[in-house]
């Protein structure tokens, strides 16, 4: 027969199951316990289904093991670095040598002001936008 047992119960044969063995299902503050986070980013998670629940009623239910895989594609939190701790110095310098060549600096954006090497003229500093145009047209 089958695994299950049966035992007579005067004449009869009663069937008796093993208990199904479930998982303990996280509530929202736990999962938030367990990631070091506030209910709030869960719940959030939970609606843009990066982290997979099951919502019985109003209550989301997060099952142990979906919080684990999650845990385990999580980025770390807070902003990315900019640049690697240990990349190689070629890349680094290559990298400083664009910037040159296009004229930014760090931030990426472009320096203001005269380019090196180049001499402001005081006659151009003095005139306004209007009479440079003027004086560009002749």
């Amino acid at each position: 027969m089958n695994n299950h047992d049966y035992t007579r119960n005067g004449c009869e044969r009663v069937l008796i199951f093993e208990p199904i063995k479930r998982p303990r299902v996280l509530s929202v503050a736990e999962a938030a316990a367990e990631l070091n986070a506030s209910e709030a980013y869960v719940r959030r998670l939970l609606l843009r289904e990066r982290l997979y629940g099951t919502k019985v009623g109003f209550v989301w239910a997060i099952y142990p093991d979906d919080l684990e895989s999650f845990k385990r594609v999580r980025r770390p939190p807070g902003r990315p670095r900019k640049a690697p701790e240990n990349g190689d110095r070629a890349s680094v310098a290559s990298i400083a040598d664009e910037r040159v060549r296009a004229g930014t600096g760090r931030s990426l954006r472009q320096r203001k002001g005269p380019k090196r090497g180049e001499v402001r003229s005081p006659l151009k500093a003095r005139l306004t936008s209007s009479q440079a145009n003027a004086r560009k047209k002749k």
